[in-house]
């Protein structure tokens, strides 16, 4: 994948959760411009299905591996009660971030006024909600895939060796660890 301008087509992987009696989960994402001003909070009011919804700035997004990571590491985390933090929603910005701490997660991930470049997610059970519905969704929270400027915002240290995705994948990682 190339940094920079980059048309995100909608995404989704499945994967399954290493407990008894879960089903498959999946996360589905899409990238765009919001053309209102509604609150992130809105999005738990257009939807009752299961799992977790999420909007952030794709500055702090290195690719679809990196999104799926995030997800498929937060589940796990809220599944063997092992967050951070209270709400699977935070706990997932902070793994998508690669930052423990709150303020250098938002200063990553956060959407800020006037910059309204958006990744919209949602993780749940594969049966909980269609990739149609959740297009449906984002439309009526009103996003608008458009070219979005994607892992801008990601500084691979000079004595890492590293390229922006696989550091950023790293810093994932490392939120584990802590």
């Amino acid at each position: 994948m190339v940094f920079g301008e980059y048309y995100m087509k909608p995404f989704s992987a499945s994967f399954a959760i290493p407990y008894p009696a879960h089903s498959e989960w999946k996360i589905l994402s899409i990238a765009g411009v919001r053309d209102t001003k509604s609150a992130v909070d809105t999005l738990k009011k257009i939807s009752s299905c299961g799992g977790f919804w999420q909007a952030f700035s794709p500055k702090g997004v290195a690719s679809y591996a990196h999104l799926a990571w995030a997800a498929y590491s937060t589940v796990l985390a809220v599944q063997g009660k092992t967050t951070r933090y209270s709400s699977p929603e935070l706990e997932f910005l902070s793994r998508v971030s690669g930052m423990r701490q709150w303020e250098k997660a938002k200063d990553r991930v956060g959407m800020v006024p006037g910059d309204w470049e958006t990744v919209l997610v949602w993780v749940g059970p594969s049966t909980q909600l269609s990739s149609p519905a959740f297009l449906g969704f984002a439309k009526k929270w009103g996003l608008k895939p458009r070219k979005v400027v994607w892992g801008g915002g990601i500084v691979s240290p000079s004595g890492w060796g590293l390229d922006a995705e696989s550091f950023a994948l790293e810093e994932s990682a490392m939120v584990e660890l802590a």
